[in-house]
């Protein structure tokens, strides 16, 4: 079921659940949210909502007029089809560690965007939430910690009970200042939203987001563009199969799943671009207009011929067609091809190099592209297909790829699953562009720990010195070969250096003591 954002999506204050996060169901969706507009989508059904397909006639006889169109055959040779990555925009070389590249997004202006707006929110309820960028950073470490460690209530972290007490998260941060900090999370002036925009209140973070993911974004060829749905409720009245309940978020990624465009679903508005093509094609030259020309892979429910025109200026493209979108191209029927041999294709080609086909497999499937070409595949495989639909197999699903790394978490608002699913996003892509770059990388549990370490040993309360034990001979790995801050201090106490064990003075940002000459090689060893 995917639904929309409630009527008063820009109203200052939201309405939350009648019952706590973790325990939400359907019955306790708040009033506003139960008016707003939803969609049954049945998976393999090929539904979408607002499709901008051409409704049957009525079935009445009409006079039949021929139209010659206007295709020609063309020779069976397959155009050139570039792949790859290029080499990094930035001198990744120099990111040690996975906070230095997560941080490529969740820069110091993200984080003061949240931190001010956050802020202001709380004040105008006269609640001094005193944010700043360390607890924030220290919130959502708890947040990323969270998609690997699951409890049935948050609050369980901070229980003393030694089966489900989490001393990392306890020792970093209070169980009220989190759950404070987690009702008045903000990322948008709620006293100037657009009344238009039913996202309004993430707005802000959603176009800067895109920004950095555009502008970090791994150079591949391929490029595909589908939907992704961000779960509202964790749990589900229902029993067999349970049902997919939340938002719709339309994700152009890469062939490996990092999601360089985003932006939520939320039907059609008096502001869509490019309307004269209908919703779902807007949607795929949204994309295309943030990118150079490269290639675009995506589904049915996009491409149509009208499309593959618009594109044309802007890079190739191949998707899979509804029958109805092709233009009444002189194809074979689905019946008359489903009676011959498994990997059989039809195809047509028009003088502007649009290329249409149908192939069967185990159904009939048709394919339009003005990039890939048509010549029949006759490797180590069962069943002859054509180029297009090879190139279609090999590059779509970037975006199942990212939903797979994506956590979900949900909160008593409405907008609190989207917010932390762009978080998500952010941990998600810099995981992706560690995995491209790095000679070795790390699974994205060990980077995800990695993260969530850093922050919360780092922006986490002080340790009580009268219960401090003895300290451990070597700091989190991503302080200590962070690079920076690691300024050397006189201190009233004699300690031992954590490298010749002899020494008065420390490291300010390992908290370990440290000789002046220790220091290079401590830091870089």
């Amino acid at each position: 079921v995917v639904i929309q954002p409630p009527e008063n999506a820009a109203a200052p204050v939201s309405d939350g659940d009648s019952r706590d996060e973790e325990e939400g169901t359907i019955n306790n969706l708040p009033c506003s949210l139960r008016h707003a507009p939803a969609y049954l989508i049945q998976e393999g059904c090929g539904a979408e909502p607002d499709s901008d397909d051409p409704q049957p006639p009525p079935s009445k006889k009409k006079k039949v007029t021929k139209i010659v169109p206007r295709r020609k055959k063309a020779d069976r040779t397959a155009w050139p089809t570039a792949g790859g990555v290029t080499e990094p925009p930035n001198d990744f070389t120099k990111m040690r560690t996975p906070t230095e590249i997560l941080e490529l997004f969740l820069d110091d202006e993200v984080v003061e965007l949240i931190v001010m707006y956050s802020n202001l929110y709380a004040a105008g309820k006269g609640v001094h939430l005193g944010l700043t960028g360390s607890k924030l950073k220290c919130f959502l470490g708890i947040i990323f910690l969270s998609g690997y460690v699951s409890v049935p209530r948050r609050c369980m972290f901070w229980e003393q009970r030694t089966d489900v007490y989490n001393g990392l998260v306890s020792a970093a941060m209070r169980c009220d200042c989190f759950e404070i900090i987690f009702s008045n999370l903000q990322v948008a002036d709620n006293a100037n939203l657009d009344p238009i925009d039913k996202f309004s209140k993430l707005r802000p973070l959603i176009s800067i987001l895109n920004e950095r993911f555009m502008k970090f974004f791994p150079n591949e060829t391929y490029f595909s563009f589908d939907e992704c749905i961000v779960s509202y409720f964790g749990h589900y009245g229902c029993t067999r199969k349970p049902i997919h309940f939340g938002y719709w978020f339309w994700c152009g990624t890469t062939r490996l799943g990092y999601i360089s465009w985003f932006q939520p679903h939320q039907g059609k508005t008096p502001s869509i671009k490019h309307e004269e093509c209908g919703v779902s094609a807007s949607l795929v030259l949204q994309f295309s207009e943030a990118l150079s020309k490269y290639h675009f892979v995506f589904a049915n429910f996009f491409t149509s011929i009208a499309l593959l025109d618009k594109l044309s200026s802007m890079g190739h493209q191949a998707g899979i067609a509804r029958k109805d979108r092709i233009d009444k191209a002189p194809l074979e029927s689905d019946v008359a091809l489903k009676k011959k041999e498994q990997g059989t294709f039809n195809y047509q080609v028009d003088m502007w190099q649009r290329i249409v086909c149908r192939w069967n497999d185990n159904s009939v499937v048709t394919v339009a592209s003005s990039g890939a070409g048509i010549d029949a595949l006759k490797k180590k495989i069962q069943v002859q297909q054509s180029n297009m639909i090879k190139v279609y197999n090999c590059f779509m699903g970037g975006v199942d790829r990212a939903d797979d790394n994506i956590a979900s978490i949900r909160g008593k608002k409405w907008y609190s699953s989207p917010l932390l699913f762009c978080f998500e996003l952010v941990l998600q892509n810099a995981w992706q562009l560690h995995k491209t770059y790095d000679e070795n990388p790390m699974d994205f549990l060990e980077f995800r720990q990695r993260v969530v370490c850093h922050y919360l040993e780092t922006h986490g309360l002080p340790l009580d010195p009268g219960r401090r034990g003895r300290p451990s001979q070597k700091c989190n790995i991503d302080t200590s070969f962070g690079g920076m801050n690691h300024v050397i201090v006189k201190q009233g106490k004699q300690t031992w250096c954590a490298e010749c064990h002899k020494n008065s003075f420390r490291c300010e940002k390992c908290d370990v003591a440290l000789h002046v000459k220790c220091s290079v090689e401590y830091h870089t060893d």
